[in-house]
């Protein structure tokens, strides 16, 4: 007779409780790292590619009504007059890094990336890791794969 008596007052009681445990016991996302890797080596967030015109990617830093800094075109392939300092010349890949005369946009350089392997062929002719490894390197992506004249 105690035995069904104490589950019929326990058990409802256990039940209440069982949400508060829960939400004292970190019910909500935890605002740490992901890893404690993440945490020693200040990781960033992994950097999302983008091309110029995406509203995926970095927006330029400065410049005229719609805040783009033109670069390249008729100043010469890879160059970056207009960029500031910790900027780079980031060109569409059908402007063939500003080789006709095409503009490319002043984008900031990443400055962290992170360390997948999906190699681009760079503006300045070397084959980089991947697109973010390329802009923090100051180049915009030529050509997605290889650089046909370079060995790595």
């Amino acid at each position: 007779m105690h035995t069904r008596f104490l589950s019929v007052l326990v058990l409802p009681g256990v039940l209440l409780l069982a949400p508060l445990l829960v939400a004292g016991c970190g019910g909500r996302p935890s605002q740490e790292p992901s890893s404690p890797s993440a945490e020693r080596t200040g990781e960033a967030a992994p950097y999302e590619e983008s091309s110029p015109g995406d509203d995926a990617g970095d927006a330029p830093t400065s410049g005229g009504a719609d805040g783009e800094v033109a670069c390249g075109g008729l100043q010469g392939p890879g160059s970056a007059p207009g960029c500031a300092e910790g900027e780079f010349c980031d060109y569409a890949l059908d402007a063939h890094c500003g080789a006709a005369d095409q503009s490319g946009v002043c984008r900031p350089r990443p400055e962290m990336c992170t360390r997948e392997y999906a190699p681009v062929c760079g503006c300045d002719g070397k084959t980089h890791p991947n697109r973010c490894e390329a802009n923090a390197a100051g180049t915009a992506v030529a050509a997605e794969g290889p650089c046909a004249d370079d060995a790595g």
